[in-house]
């Protein structure tokens, strides 16, 4: 079995458009940069992105992080 590489995410910040609550989500590890997006975005249909759902309890609503890294299948 092949051994994974320890590196596979790193934990970046993120401030959340609604509510402005500030956090850490983990993001690929190959990512040079993030940009964050409303969830009704949207995304560039090549590049990887994923939602993200507010910590704080009274906001709690979804927007998206997308990176620079390309979807690869």
């Amino acid at each position: 079995m092949a051994q994974q590489p320890s590196n596979i995410t790193k934990l970046e910040w993120v401030t959340c458009p609604h509510c402005t609550q500030t956090f850490q989500i983990a993001i690929p590890a190959k990512a040079s940069d993030i940009r964050v997006r409303p969830v009704d975005y949207e995304a560039h249909w090549m590049k990887y992105c994923f939602r993200v759902r507010c910590i704080n309890p009274s906001c709690r609503d979804y927007f998206q992080v997308e990176t620079d890294l390309p979807i690869t299948t």
